[in-house]
Order: structure tokens, then sequence, then C-alpha cells
């Protein structure tokens, strides 16, 4: 959209103070909005980390800062024209589970169960959030996507890069695709007529 008007706003998602006042700039500046993808992502940090609020790292940004934003953006949300939230999900939510018990990781922390734990989270969030819309008929379709494994930075920067895996995804580097495609099921979510309220889109590379 070459006549588009673009500006950038600070926020940051490991903190629900920083959410907030995002949320309150937005609302000052706009009194409608269209479209909302979750997509930010933190991916296994070796230790343990928290989050400026004491949330575990990963579930905290991941799953609740994106929580925290769609809710405060619900009211321009609503305002929208044919509104839609994606949330980017993963291949990890596919064997991951809710471990209720140790929701943070504080008894035991495994940096790929605890990113499982935040993408299945997301996927979770996804669905309810469809479910929530249709029953108080909010109008707002929410569609979870998952890129599939490409060739970004949050994949080359992982932790192990010297590990038996770093050394595969170095040498099989080429395997993956690249992120022009992986952006693909999130473009189709978030602008096709096809999407579906409610699923999932996804590559299968």
């Amino acid at each position: 959209m070459p006549s588009a008007t673009v500006w950038f706003e600070q926020l940051d998602l490991a903190s629900l103070e920083s959410v907030s006042q995002f949320a309150a700039r937005l609302r000052g500046r706009r009194d409608r909005l269209d479209l909302l993808i979750n997509n930010a992502a933190v991916m296994t940090p070796p230790r343990r980390q928290e989050t400026s609020d004491g949330f575990e790292l990963q579930f905290g940004t991941n799953y609740l800062g994106h929580f925290a934003l769609t809710a405060q953006l619900m009211p321009l949300l609503r305002n929208g024209a044919s509104p839609r939230v994606v949330t980017l999900s993963s291949v990890a939510a596919r064997d991951a589970a809710m471990d209720f018990d140790d929701l943070q990781a504080k008894r035991s922390y495994a940096p790929m169960r605890a990113y499982g734990q935040s993408k299945l989270a997301c996927l979770m969030f996804a669905f309810e959030l469809q479910r929530r819309s249709e029953a108080n008929r909010w109008g707002v379709a929410s569609i979870a996507a998952h890129p599939g494994i490409s060739r970004t930075d949050l994949l080359h920067n992982a932790p192990g890069r010297w590990s038996a895996a770093g050394i595969s995804r170095t040498l099989l580097w080429f395997l993956f695709q690249p992120a022009s495609q992986g952006a693909l099921p999130t473009l189709f979510a978030a602008t096709s007529p096809e999407a579906s309220a409610g699923a999932t889109t996804v590559r299968t590379r």
C-alpha cells in the first residue's frame, strides 16, 4: 500500500507494563484496528530466565505478553473492519504439554520443553479467542499460524550452536525454507478470504 502511513512504537512483550503503555498509546492514536499479528518469540535460552514480572521468559513473552496485548487492544479490534488476530504457534506445540504443577518451570527447566509449552499456550489461546468471539458476537476472527522451519536468526542463533543439533542446523541450513516462504502462512491467515477462523495455517516443510 504505497499511500499507507507507517510509524514505529516501542513494545517489550516481556514486560506487562510495556504492553499496557503501548496499548494505551495505540488507543490514543486510533479508534479501530483491523489486524493484529502476535509474532514475537523467545526460543530456548539455555538457562531459565524470567520476565520483569517474574514469569518464565518464554512463557511470559511468547504467550502472556501476547495475551495481555490482545486483551487490551480488543476494544479497537471490535471496532475494526473484518478484524483478525493471527497468533503464531509452532510445530513444537505438537508434542508439548501444559505442566500446570510447574507452569513457570521453577522446579525443572528444559529449554525446548518450556518453548513447546509456550507455543501450545499460544495455540490454545487462538482457539479459545475464536470460541469466545463467536459466543459473545465480537466479530473478531482468531487464526493460528505456523511458519515451518525457516532460515531466520531465531534458528541460526539458537543456543547449543556447537552441540550435535546446532552443528546439524549449520550444515543442513540449505534444507530449511527461506524466511519469505515461512511468512506465507501468516500472510494467508492475515489477508486471505479463504482463511478459516478458528483454524491453523501451516507449511509442512
